[in-house]
């Protein structure tokens, strides 16, 4: 009907493959793979874990010897009496289920897999012996050779009987010749077993009050630390909202900075656009300045190329008129020469020349004279001239050079003031960019500080949460199971305080270092 086994560390793996028919080959010859996939668990829910996960981290809960031996797991094996309809199966074994997973601790319980694929429907319920210790108080340890003892398994078929017969209504026939110990009667079997039920009945009543007063204690403790935890949590929120309004004005300043600094980059294209602009109109003014230049330099030649042609054509008519004169000196008199001729009457009115005659060669000799006069003037005016328009050229070239010169000097001076003032502009738009790069910078570390301090800080406060979360669980709490769970609520609990201590310390030295750092 139903027998117990026990396994160590070594043979666990194999039987939790035989469980749930995990092995890649099952050496039971009974079994009809055809038919594995009517096998179930029932503690799927309960349990929803992998079955060596599980017992990992309930190990880790409670006390284990460190030793080969020690029997980590328990499972009994409960088979369908022949008698009992196939229709009443399904109740027989969530009602064994139950029973079970009530006697030995839900939270204990590893898996309760129904095998429909070998001869004799029947179901593995493997569970962790877990039993106070009896050396520390509140505390559990896993001692197979405690949990399974002898008074467990006289009881444990009549309680069992009890259970199926209560919940499909008839006798389902637990207690046959299998079950019986040695020849005892059916009569001495239950008078024994009602005589160790009520036995265990008032040891469980007893262990029960004591349970409750200790579970009283602990409730009240857990108030107190639950109240503790939720002032924490509340301190933990304010915080988390100063942060986050930090944040906000934090990434609001990061967003005016990047608005400043692409205004900047603007600026700088358009001081760029500016500069181009100076540097054409400084090729500009340059390239005029040139053609002035040449300009003046064409207009100086072409006047100087008018006064030689002037000073050409003056000479050449100077030359006509001396030649002019060179040819009328042998016949034209000179007016001494003509005051020298004697104009009288000759006698009996004949004269050497006729009167008339010598007037008009006198008068022609006064004009020749005058003209000589006119020629000297002429000559004294045209050297004058010569040296009026020798003068004038020399000093139209020396003011034209000096001009030359003076516009040059302007448009080197207007240029190097253009350049240092480009120069000066430059370097301040550039200093101004580097001071508010720099500026930039220091706002974006400290943002991102401000944003990892934020990442340490949520984990701590998700675990307060956790923790409280865990705290209001064991306000409910009544039986042995929640009291361990409690206990090991509170150590986390506890953990997690400590690392948001420890965390909060760790900030504010980094604070006031990076504090000390931007005073220095």
């Amino acid at each position: 009907m139903a027998h117990i086994e026990k396994f160590n560390r070594a043979a666990i793996g194999h039987m939790l493959a035989h469980y749930d028919r995990g092995a890649e080959r099952i050496g039971n010859e009974c079994v009809d793979r055809t038919r594995s996939h009517l096998n179930y668990n029932l503690a799927a829910e309960l349990q929803p874990k992998r079955q060596g996960d599980f017992i990992k981290q309930r190990c880790s809960e409670v006390k284990v010897q460190n030793r080969k031996d020690v029997n980590l797991m328990c499972t009994w094996i409960v088979t369908v009496p022949k008698d009992l309809p196939e229709n009443e199966h399904e109740q027989f074994f969530k009602t064994t289920f139950d029973f079970l997973s009530d006697r030995y601790g839900k939270e204990n319980v590893i898996s309760a897999y129904v095998h429909m694929d070998e001869t004799t429907p029947h179901m593995h319920f493997a569970f962790i012996p877990v039993v106070p210790d009896k050396k520390k108080q509140g505390k559990f340890k896993v001692s197979a050779k405690e949990r399974i003892n002898r008074f467990e398994l006289c009881s444990f078929h009549f309680e069992l009987e009890q259970a199926l017969s209560t919940a499909l209504g008839h006798s389902v026939g637990i207690l046959n010749g299998a079950t019986k110990d040695g020849n005892k009667s059916v009569t001495r079997l239950k008078r024994e077993s009602q005589i160790l039920a009520q036995r265990e009945a008032e040891r469980q009543e007893r262990v029960a009050k004591t349970r409750i007063q200790y579970a009283e204690q602990r409730q009240k403790a857990a108030d107190e630390r639950i109240e503790t935890a939720r002032m924490q949590m509340l301190n933990a929120e304010q915080k988390a909202r100063e942060k986050e309004h930090d944040i906000a004005e934090q990434i609001h300043f990061l967003e005016f900075v990047e608005g400043q600094t692409r205004e900047l980059q603007q600026e700088q294209q358009d001081i760029k656009k500016q500069i181009l602009q100076y540097e054409q109109k400084k090729a500009k003014a340059e390239e005029q300045a040139k053609i002035a230049q040449e300009f003046q330099q064409q207009e100086i030649e072409r006047m100087a190329e008018e006064l030689a042609k002037r000073l050409l054509d003056m000479d050449q008519q100077i030359k006509d008129a001396e030649e002019r004169l060179s040819e009328l000196k042998g016949q034209i008199l000179t007016a001494e020469q003509v005051k020298d001729i004697g104009i009288k009457k000759a006698p009996f009115g004949m004269a050497l020349l006729p009167y008339q005659d010598a007037l008009d060669l006198k008068r022609t000799a006064e004009r020749v004279n005058e003209v000589d006069e006119k020629e000297k003037q002429a000559k004294k005016i045209i050297k004058d001239e010569r040296r009026i328009l020798k003068k004038a050229e020399q000093e139209g070239r020396e003011r034209a050079q000096n001009r030359m010169r003076e516009v040059e000097r302007e448009l080197e001076k207007k240029r190097e003031e253009m350049t240092q003032a480009l120069k000066d502009e430059i370097a301040g738009l550039k200093k101004e960019i580097e001071d508010k790069q720099l500026t930039l910078e220091i706002k974006k570390n400290a943002i991102e500080h401000y944003i990892s301090q934020i990442e340490e800080f949520q984990p701590i406060f998700s675990s307060l949460i956790k923790s409280h979360a865990l705290a209001q669980q064991i306000i409910v709490a009544e039986e042995e199971k929640n009291i361990v769970s409690y206990e090991k609520m509170l150590k986390k609990f506890d953990d997690a305080k400590s690392n948001y201590y420890e965390q909060e310390k760790n900030r504010n030295d980094t604070q006031q270092q990076n504090h000390s750092r931007r005073r220095r």
